[in-house]
């Protein structure tokens, strides 16, 4: 089971990476449309709480195996 785990949150992780990478280059491509800077803040503080836990996650069940 915590092998399983330990797989998806391989994938997973790189996956919110990316993802982060994406909003932040979007953000820094010169929007001047405050209600969307505002979305795409909110979306990274979010994706990066999430990676945050996975990565911590990950990083228990790497100490198991």
């Amino acid at each position: 089971k915590e092998t399983h785990e330990y797989e998806q949150l391989e994938k997973e992780i790189p996956k919110l990476e990316a993802q982060i990478a994406n909003l932040a280059k979007e953000m820094n491509s010169g929007i001047f449309d405050h209600v969307r800077l505002s979305e795409i803040s909110q979306e990274i503080k979010g994706l990066t709480e999430t990676l945050e836990q996975k990565s911590m996650r990950w990083l228990e069940l790497a100490e198991k195996m």
